[in-house]
């Protein structure tokens, strides 16, 4: 009876670690930071190399508007980066980020 119970649990925990999904062993590395419209803006790159990740928030903050295109009206927007095709951004409350598939570039705004 105890040796089921032990089954039991084990196959219980087995189950919540494979519904909860592969744990993400890629942590976001820092790529520096620089200025733009008064904020301090601090960049991380997760699965990008850190220059990629620096020009593709460069262009989200910094990039004239005829080189974005908005979708969305009112609460969240996504900007899709002309110059960077395939790289989509969004922003709030003090930080955002873009991303390309898995890659992903953030920034938190100082």
């Amino acid at each position: 009876m105890v040796l089921r119970a032990v089954t039991v649990k084990a196959f219980v925990v087995l189950a919540a670690c494979l519904l909860a999904g592969p744990v993400s062993v890629v942590h976001a590395k820092s790529c520096g930071s620089f200025r733009a419209q008064g904020h301090q803006i601090k960049v991380t790159a997760k699965m990008v190399s850190c220059a990629k990740a620096r020009k593709v928030i460069k262009e989200f903050w910094l990039a004239p508007e005829k080189y974005k295109r908005y979708v969305g009206i009112g609460g969240p927007r996504t900007t899709y980066l002309k110059r960077y095709p395939g790289w989509s951004c969004g922003s709030g409350a003090g930080a955002g980020g873009c991303r390309k598939s898995k890659a992903r570039a953030d920034y938190i705004a100082i």
